[in-house]
C-alpha cells in the first residue's frame, strides 16, 4: 500500500496524494473519483488537513521569539527574558517658567500646580504639555517668578482610582507612557496616601516594601500587580488605589521650541516658559523587531554590565526615550581611553540627548559596570553623503519626461536612505545603491560621484582645533571646505585651503606675496583631520573629502546620512 506524502500542504497536491493513496488499495482502486459524493469527502478531507497544517505551523512559530508575528506571544516571550517592551513616551520638554506679578512682589514663592498646562499649534493640530510635580517659583533678579529646570510631557494627566479586590488593576488606555506612572494606596474615607514603586530588579525587595510591578497583557493594554506580600507589601482589601499617568497624543512634538500657558496661576496670568531643552524622546511602543533585537541582550546581560552589548541593552531597557544607540571601548578610539566606555544615543525624534538626560543615564549605569571605571556619553555625528549623478537621458527610450526621471531618483535616494542609512553602524553599499538609484526610470548608463562632508560650529575670533571624523579612507587631495561666508583671518578665502601629503594649507596672501599656512594634518588611513585655525566670521565650519572604496563605513557615534542631491545629463 503506498505511503501517504504529508509533507506537502498544497490543495492540489495533496488531494491528488489523497486519491492515490485510496487507488492503492484494492477495494478503491476502480472508484470514479472523479463522482460528486467521494469527489465531495476527498475536498473535505484536504480542506482540513490544509486547516488542521496551517495551525500547526502558525502554533509551531508563534512558540519562539525569532519567529513570533502575534504582538501578544513576542510581548510573552520577552517578558520570560527579563524584558518589558516599552510603552509609548510622551515628548518630553524642559523649561524656566516665568511668572510676572506686575511689580506685585508681596509672596516669597509662587506654587505652580501639578498638570498645570502649556500649549503649541502648529498648522491645525495643537500640541498640549502639562508639568509632573508641583513647583515653587521665587523672585529672581528681573522681578519675576520663577521655577528652573521645570521638566513638562506632552499629553493629558489621567488620575484613575480603584477599589482594591486582591486583583490586578487594568489601564485600558494603550496609549499610557508607563514611564509617567505614579500608584497610590490610602484608607477609605483618609487623604493620606501611601505611594508605591517599581523596583528595578527583586534581589533585594522585601515583603514590607511597597512595590508595584506593571507588564503589558495580552490586550495590549497594561496590569499593575502589588507584591502579594511576598515581593512587598499588598494593599488590604477595599484601600483605594490611585494611579496618575500621561496619556500620549497621537502626534509628537519632538523638537517643539516655545509654548504658550493655558490658564492662570492664582491671580496671575502672564505666564511664560523658556524652552532649555526642546521637545525630545516623543515615540511608539516597541515595535515587534525591537522586542525581537533586544530582548535576547537584556538576558544575556542579566542585570549587569560586563560588554558592549550588555550596555547597549541596558540602555534600551531603562531609557524609553532612547531610539538607537552605540556602545564601543575606550580603547577603539583614535587616541585610546582605556578603561573607559564610550556610548552615544539617538533619541525618538531625533533632536539631541540633554546634558540632564545625559547625566541620568550615566549614574543609572554605573550600578551595572563591571571592571569599567568611567562612563563617557557622546552626542551623534552626522557624515553627510553628497551624491552628484550625470545619467544618459533619452526620451526616445523612456516614457519619462526629465523632470519626472529626476524625480524618481531622487525618490529612490531617499528610499536608499530609510532603508540603510540614519542609523549606527550604517554602511552605504555602492553596488547596492547603484542598483536602486536606477528602478523605475528606464536609465541604463549611469554615473555617480561621491563626496563626504561633516560640520563644526565655529569659535570665533579664537585659535580653535577643529577635529573632524571620516571614518574612512580619504583620497588624497580630495579636501576642501564647503563653508560659505567663512571669513578667517588670513586675508584668505575657503576654495584656497587644500591638502598636500597629509598637510592641510591655506593659502594667503601677506604683503602682496602668496604664503601657504600650516593649519591641520589629514591621517589618510584614519580618516581623521584636525585643524587649527583662528576664523573671524561664520557659524558652521563644513569640510569635505573623497574616499579611497566607494563603499563608505560608519563607526562610533557618526551616523551616514544623505546630503546634497545633484542630478544631471551625462
Amino acid at each position: 500500500m503506498t505511503s501517504l506524502n504529508i509533507t506537502n500542504y498544497d490543495p492540489n497536491v495533496l488531494k491528488a496524494d489523497l486519491i492515490k493513496f485510496l487507488q492503492s488499495n484494492p477495494e478503491f482502486k476502480d472508484f470514479n473519483y472523479e463522482g460528486s459524493t467521494i469527489n465531495t469527502i476527498i475536498d473535505l478531507l484536504v480542506r482540513n488537513t490544509h486547516y488542521i497544517a496551517y495551525m500547526a505551523n502558525m502554533t509551531a512559530s508563534e512558540s519562539f521569539l525569532d519567529s513570533a508575528m502575534i504582538r501578544a506571544n513576542l510581548v510573552s516571550h520577552a517578558q520570560k527574558l527579563s524584558y518589558k517592551p516599552s510603552s509609548k513616551t510622551a515628548t518630553t520638554v524642559i523649561g524656566n517658567i516665568l511668572i510676572n506679578t506686575e511689580g506685585v512682589l508681596a509672596h516669597q514663592s509662587i506654587d505652580i500646580p501639578k498638570g498645570f498646562a502649556f500649549t503649541k499649534k502648529i498648522g491645525n493640530t495643537a500640541y498640549r504639555f502639562i508639568t509632573l510635580d508641583s513647583h515653587s517659583a521665587t523672585l529672581n533678579s528681573d522681578e519675576l517668578y520663577e521655577a528652573k529646570n521645570v521638566v513638562l510631557k506632552q499629553g493629558n494627566f489621567i488620575t484613575e482610582k480603584f477599589v482594591y479586590k486582591n486583583l490586578d488593576i487594568e489601564i485600558r488606555n494603550k496609549n499610557v507612557d508607563t514611564s509617567t506612572l505614579r500608584v497610590f494606596v490610602s484608607k477609605p474615607n483618609e487623604t493620606k496616601k501611601q505611594e508605591y514603586a517599581l523596583p528595578e530588579h527583586i534581589i533585594s525587595v522585601s515583603k514590607d516594601d511597597f512595590n508595584y510591578f506593571i507588564h503589558e497583557n495580552t490586550r495590549g493594554t497594561y496590569t499593575i500587580q502589588f507584591g502579594k506580600n511576598i515581593l512587598g507589601k499588598s494593599p488590604d482589601l477595599d484601600d483605594i488605589v490611585t494611579i496618575e499617568y500621561i496619556v500620549c497624543e497621537d502626534d509628537h512634538a519632538n523638537g517643539i521650541t516655545d509654548l504658550i500657558s493655558v490658564g492662570n496661576i492664582g491671580d496671575y496670568q502672564d505666564i511664560k516658559i523658556e524652552i532649555v531643552t526642546p521637545g525630545f524622546g516623543g515615540g511608539e511602543r516597541d515595535d515587534l523587531e525591537t522586542i525581537r533585537f533586544i530582548a535576547p541582550k537584556i538576558y544575556k546581560a542579566q542585570r549587569r554590565a560586563v560588554n558592549n552589548d550588555d550596555y547597549q541593552a541596558l540602555v534600551m531597557d531603562l531609557f524609553p526615550y532612547v531610539k538607537s544607540c552605540n556602545v564601543w571601548s575606550g580603547a577603539n578610539n583614535i587616541n585610546p581611553d582605556y578603561g573607559a566606555i564610550y556610548i552615544s544615543c539617538s533619541p525618538k525624534g531625533g533632536y539631541g540627548i540633554s546634558d540632564s538626560s545625559k547625566d541620568e543615564i550615566k549614574n543609572t549605569l554605573s550600578k551595572y559596570k563591571v571592571g569599567v571605571t568611567r562612563i563617557n556619553l557622546v552626542d551623534p555625528t552626522n557624515l553627510f553623503i553628497n551624491i552628484n549623478i550625470k545619467i544618459d537621458y533619452d526620451s526616445d527610450k523612456t516614457d519619462l519626461s526629465w523632470t519626472s526621471t529626476t524625480s524618481q531618483i531622487v525618490n529612490n535616494i531617499k528610499k536608499f536612505e530609510q532603508e540603510n542609512l540614519g542609523v549606527f553602524n550604517g554602511k552605504f553599499n555602492s553596488s547596492k545603491f547603484m542598483q536602486e538609484v536606477v528602478k523605475n526610470t528606464d536609465i541604463e548608463m549611469i554615473d555617480v560621484e561621491k563626496t563626504i562632508s561633516q560640520s563644526l560650529p565655529i569659535t570665533q575670533g579664537l585659535n580653535t582645533i577643529y577635529d573632524f571624523d571620516f571614518a574612512n579612507k580619504i583620497e588624497p587631495g580630495s579636501f576642501g571646505i564647503v563653508s560659505q561666508y567663512v571669513v578667517f583671518d588670513y586675508n584668505s578665502s575657503k576654495d584656497v585651503v587644500y591638502d598636500r601629503n597629509g598637510i592641510v594649507f591655506l593659502r594667503s596672501t601677506i604683503n602682496g606675496k602668496p604664503k601657504d599656512i600650516n593649519i591641520g594634518a589629514i591621517d589618510y588611513e584614519t580618516g581623521i583631520v584636525s585643524l587649527k585655525v583662528t576664523i573671524l566670521e561664520g557659524d558652521m565650519l563644513t569640510v569635505k573629502c573623497k574616499t579611497k572604496s566607494s563603499n563608505i563605513n560608519s563607526r562610533n557615534n557618526i551616523i551616514l546620512k544623505i546630503g546634497n542631491i545633484s542630478v544631471n545629463r551625462g
